[in-house]
């Protein structure tokens, strides 16, 4: 496809800026020499687009790859060996990414298996991400094939305002008050490895009122384990940032003594750590809410209650610490450090791995050693679309 432009030069440069002001009425000054008239741009003759073109294929090809190891790494559980809280939360950590985006990449990369004709084109750099991630939201093995002939012939826009209108016209068709109320219900369970899972849909309003009571009951039910007996280490984490009131008692049971109360973080020094911490400080977290003041030195063990003996956590990495084997230490700066079970340092933020610099090579050079593939060019990646507006009432009634 060929794109012409014909402009001609004027020769007063007033004219190609309406900020200059107008010429005045005087005797008018020499006209310049006319510049050379613009040449047309030819769209089949431009190096530099199509470069960045086919490094935006490769790209595309690449985080297919990517998509794969994220998806390997998550069902292998690798990210819970070191201490993050989901595979999300290890993925905006180790890469920079936020953690919305993390958790995108994830569930893309959870739903590529069941798609091979989606992945497939992903793979060859045919389609890119934002339209694989549109595609995901409503792609089925039954549509796939026909979600894909829409996608190469449209844009991404096109294939999101499809997935949108799907989806709306999904919601109002499934989504009467009886059928909602139907959906709706609530299971709890015990899993094999002792914990207990809880599956369910509830109203919004039920949601909000079951999450207020679940998180005012934590601490509470956290002691009355504690005053049934539990480990060590769970003792200890339930007495980080608690009242304890020691008590003696006789081999009989009996109460020989009663010591005073010791409230080990009071409201002037958790005001001071809030300000300090701003949330957990457990490297990748951004938990804010519902910390606890956990003491790196316990105070069972000769640790003082004070600023620099203390860290916030929120309950997931309080957990971990007390009874996962991590321990932590504060450096001379006042930044806590923290150690896996192995002893080994887990960084605040993760060193970027060293690219080494290739010179003479294409931009490409990498990348296409990276993800394997073959026949990638600058057009690879380009869209069918024609230029006409897409006719999403029948795109619609298509896929109905």
């Amino acid at each position: 496809m060929h794109v012409d432009f014909t402009a001609s030069v004027p020769s007063d440069p007033r004219a190609l800026d309406p900020v200059l002001p107008a010429s005045p009425a005087s005797p008018e000054p020499a006209t310049p020499a006319s510049p050379e008239p613009i040449s047309p741009l030819n769209s089949d003759d431009d190096p530099l687009g199509d470069e960045i073109a086919e490094l935006s294929t490769h790209i595309n090809a690449a985080i297919y790859r990517l998509l794969t190891l994220i998806l390997r790494y998550d069902e292998e559980g690798r990210w819970a060996w070191q201490g993050f809280r989901s595979c999300a939360h290890w993925l905006s950590w180790r890469t920079g990414l936020s953690l919305g985006p993390a958790r995108e990449r994830i569930r893309v990369a959870r739903c590529l298996p069941s798609l091979p004709h989606i992945s497939a084109a992903l793979a060859g750099g045919k389609l890119s991400y934002s339209k694989v991630r549109a595609m995901t939201r409503m792609a089925t093995a039954e549509n796939e094939e026909q979600l894909l002939t829409f996608a190469t012939h449209g844009t991404t826009a096109h294939v999101e305002r499809l997935v949108r209108e799907r989806r709306r016209m999904q919601a109002c068709t499934d989504a009467s008050a009886a059928e909602r109320a139907a959906r709706r219900g609530l299971s709890l369970y015990p899993a094999d490895d002792g914990d207990y899972e809880i599956r369910g849909r509830l109203a919004p309003e039920v949601g909000a009122l079951l999450l207020k009571a679940l998180q005012g009951t934590e601490d509470k039910l956290y002691r009355e384990q504690r005053a049934a007996g539990v480990p060590a280490e769970t003792s200890a984490r339930l007495c980080c940032d608690a009242e304890v009131v020691p008590v003696t008692r006789g081999t009989d049971g009996s109460v020989l003594d009663v010591g005073r109360r010791r409230r080990t973080v009071d409201w002037r020094l958790r005001k001071a750590l809030e300000v300090r911490d701003g949330g957990c400080r457990f490297p990748g977290c951004d938990s804010r809410l519902h910390t606890h003041a956990h003491h790196i030195r316990h105070w069972a063990r000769g640790g003082e209650t004070a600023l620099d003996n203390l860290v916030l956590l929120c309950p997931f990495h309080h957990r971990t610490v007390h009874e996962g084997g991590w321990q932590v230490e504060m450096d001379a700066r006042g930044v806590p450090r923290f150690f896996n079970p192995l002893g080994v340092h887990m960084p605040v933020v993760p060193e970027a791995p060293e690219v080494p610099e290739v010179g003479g090579l294409p931009p490409d050079f990498g990348l296409a050693r990276w993800h394997g593939r073959d026949g990638i060019g600058a057009w690879t990646g380009t869209t069918l679309w024609q230029g006409g507006s897409p006719d999403l009432n029948w795109a619609l009634d298509w896929f109905a």
